[in-house]
């Protein structure tokens, strides 16, 4: 008697909603082409996210609370680069707009606020994706991509390092005044994908080599995606979680 098909690992995609100031992330777009043509090596579920810190990952762990993922891939904006940035770590830090003190001159700017997303929470993560690999299989596919070894301090790092700290508190605390899931064991990581604009501001970021086609960030998600699923069945074949690289 054959054994039964494992089932597929489930795997959750976010992207953020344009910005009101008209700011050329695709990742949103990039979630509406995944949903219409998923690749087959996973159950992918997507979930589009304001373009806030706090909203997105209210948001964000709604569908992991519904959905308990095996994996989510957030997806960001890399500005200035024209490749796939595979993030490794989420750093404990955030910028805030500076409030220009009265004896500033009017008009002079004031240096961004750096402040912890979480002042109780550990440094950094790591994320728990297989980003060495995921990199590999999009380099042998042509796509421009590298790991970052050095975060930013964009929404996208935010949500990082909250949905890792998430995960990792699995109720332990009431830092989302509520509790994780028993089951909530998922793998995250941040994948970054360079903006794309008007058709003017596109033709001179090409020029700049600063873009990358829409179809080709759709293909490196969709090969980041096999790669994470082909980790996740080798864990449930040896029953064993491995360590990410």
């Amino acid at each position: 008697m054959a054994s039964p098909t494992p089932p597929l690992p489930v795997v959750l995609v976010t992207g953020f909603a344009r910005a009101s100031s008209g700011a050329a992330d695709p990742t949103g777009d990039l979630l509406a082409l995944l949903a219409a043509g998923p690749p087959d090596s996973a159950e992918v579920r997507t979930q589009l996210l304001p373009a806030d810190p706090d909203g997105a990952l209210l948001k964000a762990v709604e569908a992991m609370d519904r959905l308990l993922p095996d994996a989510v891939i957030a997806l960001g904006l890399a500005s200035g680069t024209g490749e796939i940035l595979i993030e490794r770590v989420a750093v404990n830090t955030r910028e805030r707009g500076a409030v220009v003190p009265p004896e500033r001159p009017e008009g002079q700017r004031a240096a961004p606020r750096n402040e912890p997303i979480d002042a109780a929470g550990p440094a950094a993560y790591f994320s728990t994706l297989p980003v060495d690999v995921m990199a590999e299989r999009l380099k042998r596919a042509d796509v421009p991509a590298s790991v970052s070894n050095a975060a930013t301090l964009e929404i996208g790092n935010s949500l990082f390092y909250a949905l890792r700290h998430y995960v990792a508190l699995r109720g332990q605390e009431t830092w989302f005044q509520r509790r994780p899931p028993a089951g909530l064991v998922s793998r995250v990581g941040l994948i970054r994908v360079p903006p794309a604009s008007d058709r003017r501001a596109r033709a001179r970021a090409r020029e700049a080599g600063l873009t990358l086609p829409l179809d080709t960030a759709l293909r490196a998600v969709t090969i980041a995606i096999d790669a994470a699923a082909g980790y996740l069945a080798a864990e449930a074949a040896t029953d064993t979680r491995l360590i990410p690289s």
